[in-house]
């Protein structure tokens, strides 16, 4: 018999998924997981609620970082904006003075 990771009672019958307790199991039919009604029930919902944690988790963490030498799409548009005001910007600096100069220093 192949070890699928749940208890098992001294003549290798499977035991209940939630609690580990002993389950009669029906002459006819499927074969019972849970050994009470409650217990199936709490599993569904320990399942559920980590399904939901686990799309929330999805949802929320940030995308995986860029290939090496590819920029991430916002960094590039936030450079491409920030070129674009500095081409149109009235009070640009002449290219032909030096930052320093123009300031004074460099802060």
């Amino acid at each position: 018999m192949a070890d699928d990771g749940f208890p098992r009672d001294e003549s290798g019958l499977r035991g209940c998924e939630w609690c580990g307790g002993r389950i009669v199991q029906p002459a006819t039919g499927r074969r019972r997981r849970y050994c009470k009604p409650g217990h199936r029930e709490m599993a569904y919902r320990a399942r559920a609620t980590q399904r939901r944690v686990d799309e929330a988790v999805k949802a929320v963490r940030p995308p995986a970082p860029p290939v090496a030498g590819e920029a991430c799409p916002y960094c590039r548009n936030v450079v491409d904006g920030l070129v674009q005001h500095l081409r149109q910007c009235p009070d640009r600096p002449d290219s032909s003075v030096d930052e320093t100069q123009q300031t004074g220093s460099i802060s």
